[in-house]
């Protein structure tokens, strides 16, 4: 149990705000889902334009840069969010 209240501990340290949701109901987590669209989008198009056939040999640089793109809603990169700095997106 300790555990599990320095997990919320750090969550609202940190503004953190935690919403559970049914599980396997995707419906629920529309911002998630959101993500996981975009980014199958992007691995998907990278396959379409490259020579890479597998995407599990992309899928980490797709979301690097995923994460070191602005995003309006936070006003930052997730990555500087995150980590607090930006990250160096030379891949």
């Amino acid at each position: 149990m300790v555990a599990d209240n320095r997990f919320f501990d750090f969550f609202s340290e940190n503004n953190v705000r935690y919403i559970r949701g049914r599980p396997r109901h995707p419906q629920n987590q529309g911002q998630v889902e959101r993500v996981n669209q975009t980014i199958v989008r992007k691995i998907a198009s990278a396959i379409e334009n490259s020579n890479e056939k597998r995407w599990i040999d992309i899928h980490q640089k797709i979301v690097f840069k995923y994460n070191c793109c602005w995003h309006r809603a936070i006003n930052k990169t997730p990555f500087n969010a995150f980590r607090l700095r930006e990250g160096i997106n030379n891949l």
